[in-house]
């Protein structure tokens, strides 16, 4: 039986102990849920770097031409451009074939271009061309949080896990 002056809703000790649960699976679930953000961050621009490596090839053939993948003044941090040429030249936009934006990540890499030829194929001179991507907070020697991505002589980028560098 309900009686009309009742009054209905919780406690405060009800309502306390619901925010003492939710803290608790909160403080659990924020560090977690962190390095997924993390993984699915180096995921994504390493991603954007290899399809970036296979628009440069396929341009180069399509257009029978050398093409370009060059880092930005400063490194592949500042971002990068795919162009015509042998440098990114702002001042010729028909040799200007996409520029990037760099994204949350820190890259290394073993030189500042690579070309492309007619073919699809690397330059030689770019042969053993490694660009690494790490995540901001990359812990000395963390296995497996790196990715390493090398291009073949044919010209096809492929993606490896690594161990930040110490």
């Amino acid at each position: 039986m309900i009686f009309p002056d009742a009054q209905r809703g919780f406690t405060l000790i009800e309502l306390m102990v619901v925010v003492a649960v939710l803290a608790i699976v909160a403080t659990v679930a924020v560090p977690s849920f962190q390095n997924v953000i993390e993984n699915n961050r180096l995921a994504t621009q390493t991603n954007r770097f290899v399809s970036t490596i296979s628009f440069a090839r396929s341009e180069a053939v399509r257009l029978g031409d050398d093409v370009s993948l060059t880092a930005n003044a400063g490194g592949f941090g500042n971002g990068w451009c795919v162009h015509l040429g042998t440098e990114c030249n702002d001042t010729d936009p028909n040799e200007v074939l996409r520029q990037f934006q760099s994204g949350d990540v820190a890259y290394s890499a073993t030189g500042a271009q690579l070309t492309f030829n007619a073919r699809g194929e690397l330059d030689p001179d770019d042969a053993g061309f490694q660009i690494n991507i790490d995540p901001l907070e990359c812990e000395s020697s963390e296995a497996g949080k790196r990715r390493e991505i090398t291009i073949s002589l044919a010209g096809r980028p492929s993606s490896e896990p690594g161990d930040c560098p110490e």
